[in-house]
């Protein structure tokens, strides 16, 4: 057991990408931060990949669907054309 990184009785647990508190679930702010970084897609596999990330933080998405449409058009583009 690697007691440097054991936490008993925490408030707060880092966890998938996710910070648990006792009664809220957030974003990691790491993640959020490699988000706003994410270099724009150019291939489907990309845009692929940007959509998966979005669909696994999608109950922080409000309205995910109507925002994932262009991609998913995209994805349909980029795969048609190569």
């Amino acid at each position: 057991m690697n007691h440097a990184k054991s936490k008993f009785v925490s408030l707060e647990m880092d966890f998938l990408g996710h910070v648990l508190f006792l009664d809220n679930i957030k974003l990691d702010p790491k993640k959020i931060q490699a988000i706003k970084e994410w270099q724009s897609p150019t291939m489907a596999k990309g845009v692929k990949s940007l959509f998966g990330l979005a669909n696994f933080y999608r109950k922080f998405i409000m309205n995910l669907l109507a925002l994932a449409k262009p991609l998913m058009e995209l994805i349909k583009e980029l795969s048609l054309n190569g």
